[in-house]
């Protein structure tokens, strides 16, 4: 019955073919390396016009002697003639290559429909080398870090917005809690990018799938398990040497695969030393990194995957010129076990649900410190745990599709500050202080977010529901006596929308609107006098803060041809109840040389707004590429009527690339422009920054099974440092300057 009923089918079919019918028929477009449907793809048939749905579905009425165009950001664009678009009208499938192009030192590739601005990395060889993710984040056009050493722990800042104002994620559910409560343990700093394939950062409060943050979700994603018929084994190993800061860097992975799993093993080893800056100034500047993983991925069925990943990162004796304690030792683990299934249903598509569980063991102190004299020594020892678990299922309609899920997450951080004193009337003893009172934030959400394709119309809706509870379990008596209940419980709503228009083949348009509640981290409510901020006072928690309400707008231009591409995003933002602080007269600093106690507490208003702007072109000679990225950001307190500190200045990057002997060899030019920023907050010690300029160039020789690169970074060994870096602390405080010219090789071999 079923043979007979397939045969008239394929003869309607057939026939409808011959006879010109005018009934629509569909045609699936599919990545060609990944296989997976690709939406959002803009098609042109004669007078019909519009974009691929959720399954990558085009729908359109066959016309004799009609060409089929199809277009998107991600793929190279492809032109049908008719006897190309019957064939894939009678296959019922057709296959898109993936368009990379070097923006920066990095490959740009944009897959699937987003909410709002997305870029997707890869992040290759040299960045799968490198200690730390928020350095390696800090090198791409719009992102900054905010530097309290010179080498590791470095802070991304986007748009301004940093610390709990932005999530960085491992695959979308993964996290780390930083247990030094000054932030040398970054969440950033504890992703093993030698284990990492990708980086997707979106950008606003609009993929609220992941969480409810006002500037936007940093998304690492593992390298992805491959199955062979047979037995197969592969790998690479990666090293790099640089001059100035004396830097050793390595990586390596192997794998072995099958049918049924596939394991991967991956190890890393960084160390540099002190470096001199374009003045000839030592600054200090030493680290040293350990990291081991491994990944074993279960095809459990047809279309079942079960992965369990460890990685383990180690620390130790890294410098951290802007702090009061360098990091003693930071031993990380980071557990992970998901389950992906894509069932065989009508309606639903895949289902993925992840479970995690991380730990910080951390301490920092000052015993590599040059205090002359000596009069204490000084240690924290603190500990956090992060825990929980997502769940995500993908329907498809008709017309539309639905991702919705639940997740959940706990943060626990305990540790006490001790203080040896060596000299003075207290020479002998030792005085002990909570760090961070034994606090523990809960939190769960429900999302759900609606893709809905009409036209050339692409509509997204998404909303959020957050639980957010904060607890002490060791509230000091000081603590106590300013806060009547240290326990507080947020219900947070969230909601954005937005669309996509693709005006003709190349042009498209988006508008993007959110409002989301972020509730006060644990630092924001629990922290326990100590300094963290960005002048010595030191902080003091507040749970009484209300949850942030922040508003903002998104609007997003692109035109694309083959050769010539421009994006434009222009943002603004306004948050309610915004989290600050304000110096307290009447508290008194635990530390003698401290200069007073900030106390976290709310302001009516905050003030953003800002634009990125982005231009690339291909040339036929020489494989030539250029790209040129401008951005920047306008913070403002509205209370106080001065600026938002830590905002970045208006910055421009510009990079060239060439290739040659049949594009063996790569030539690139990077030019990075930095503008002064005039606009500080005083209040908080802010200085002006004078403006500076980069130039790094570099060769690398492309081998059929590896990759040898060369070159020099700052080539005209320019003094000069980032507005975000703190300044070392002392009677002449002075900035972080960057390294001064540096020379680097590296490469890396890859195995089949």
């Amino acid at each position: 019955m079923k043979t007979l009923f397939f045969s008239y089918l394929f003869t309607f079919s057939f026939l409808c073919l011959l006879l010109n019918s005018v009934e629509a028929q569909q045609i699936q477009l599919i990545d060609e390396q990944e296989l997976f449907p690709i939406s959002e793809v803009f098609f042109n048939y004669g007078s019909e016009q519009g974009l691929s749905d959720i399954e990558g579905r085009i729908k359109l009425k066959y016309q004799a002697g009609l060409e089929l165009s199809l277009s998107h950001l991600g793929y190279e664009a492809v032109v049908l003639k008719d006897e190309e678009v019957q064939a894939a009208l009678k296959a019922g499938k057709f296959y898109l290559s993936p368009k990379t192009y070097a923006l920066q030192p990095v490959t740009v590739v944009q897959l699937r429909p987003t909410t709002g601005s997305t870029q997707n990395k890869e992040i290759g060889y040299t960045g799968q080398m490198m200690p730390d993710a928020g350095a390696y984040l800090s090198r791409l056009p719009g992102l900054n870090a905010i530097k309290r050493s010179a080498a590791y722990g470095f802070d991304p800042v986007l748009r301004g917005f940093k610390n709990e104002r932005l999530l960085v994620l491992i695959d979308g559910v993964q996290s780390t809690h930083e247990a030094c409560p000054n932030r040398m343990d970054p969440p950033s700093s504890q992703v093993p990018l030698n284990s990492m394939s990708s980086v997707s950062i979106q950008k606003g409060p609009y993929s609220l799938r992941y969480g409810a943050v006002p500037g936007g979700v940093i998304n690492f994603s593992s390298v992805k398990a491959r199955f062979s018929s047979v037995p197969k084994s592969s790998g690479r190993f990666s090293s790099a040497y640089e001059s100035n800061i004396k830097a050793v860097r390595s990586e390596g992975m192997a794998a072995v695969s099958a049918a049924r799993f596939n394991l991967m093993l991956f190890g890393a080893y960084a160390q540099g030393h002190d470096y001199q800056d374009g003045d000839g100034f030592v600054v200090p500047a030493d680290f040293n990194r350990v990291n081991t993983g491994a990944q074993l991925a279960l095809k459990t069925g047809e279309a079942q995957t079960l992965t369990f990943s460890v990685n383990h990162n180690h620390s130790k004796d890294i410098d951290f010129a802007a702090a009061p304690m360098d990091l003693g030792k930071d031993q990380t683990w980071l557990w992970k076990a998901s389950y992906r299934i894509h069932p065989k249903l009508q309606r639903l598509k895949s289902w993925n649900s992840s479970a995690f569980f991380t730990t910080v063991d951390h301490r920092m102190d000052n015993f590599l410190k040059p205090l002359d004299p000596r009069m204490m020594n000084a240690w924290t020892d603190a500990q956090t745990q992060t825990y929980g678990g997502r769940t995500e299922s993908q329907w498809a309609f008709e017309n539309s599709s639905l991702y919705a899920g639940f997740d959940f997450k706990t943060e626990r951080a305990q540790g006490n500050r001790i203080r040896e004193f060596l000299i003075g009337p207290m020479a002998g003893t030792s005085l002990e202080d909570a760090a961070w009172q034994d606090a523990q934030i809960d939190k769960a959400g429900f999302f759900a977010e609606w893709h809905v394709p009409k036209g050339q119309m692409l509509y997204i809706l998404s909303a959020r529901l957050d639980y957010n509870k904060g607890s002490l379990a060791a509230a000091s008596d000081v603590f106590r006596s300013l806060y009547d209940q240290t326990t507080s419980t947020h219900i947070n709503p969230s909601f954005s929308a937005g669309f996509s228009r693709s005006l003709n083949q190349q042009t498209s348009i988006g508008l993007w609107a959110g409002r989301v509640l972020r509730s006060p981290s644990i630092s924001e409510r629990y922290i326990h006098f100590l300094s963290i901020g960005i002048d010595p006072y030191e902080m003091l928690g507040n749970p009484e803060l209300k949850a942030e309400k922040s508003h903002q707008v998104d609007f997003i231009f692109r035109w694309e041809s083959s050769k010539l591409s421009f994006q434009f995003d222009a943002f603004t933002s306004l948050i309610q109840d915004y989290i600050s602080s304000v110096i307290r007269p009447d508290l008194s600093p635990i530390l003698p040389n401290s200069p007073g106690v900030r106390q976290y507490i709310n302001i009516s208003k905050a003030f953003r707004a800002g634009f990125e702007a982005g231009f690339r072109q291909t040339t036929a000679v020489a494989g030539m590429q250029q790209a040129l990225y401008i951005s920047y950001t306008y913070g403002q307190d509205l209370d106080l009527q001065e600026a938002l500190p830590e905002i970045p200045p208006l910055e421009l990057r510009y990079h060239l690339q060439a290739r040659y002997l049949k594009k063996r060899l790569q030539a690139e030019l990077a030019f990075r422009y930095a503008f002064a920023q005039n606009r500080i907050a005083s209040s908080y010690g802010e200085t002006n920054t004078p403006a500076f300029y980069l130039v790094d160039l570099a060769l690398a020789w492309n081998m059929k099974q590896g990759i040898i690169r060369s070159g020099v970074n700052n080539l005209f060994d320019q003094a000069y440092y980032e507005h975000l870096s703190r300044s070392v602390r002392g009677d002449n405080p002075r900035p972080i300057y960057n390294p001064g010219r540096s020379l680097f090789v590296s490469f890396s071999i890859h195995l089949p």
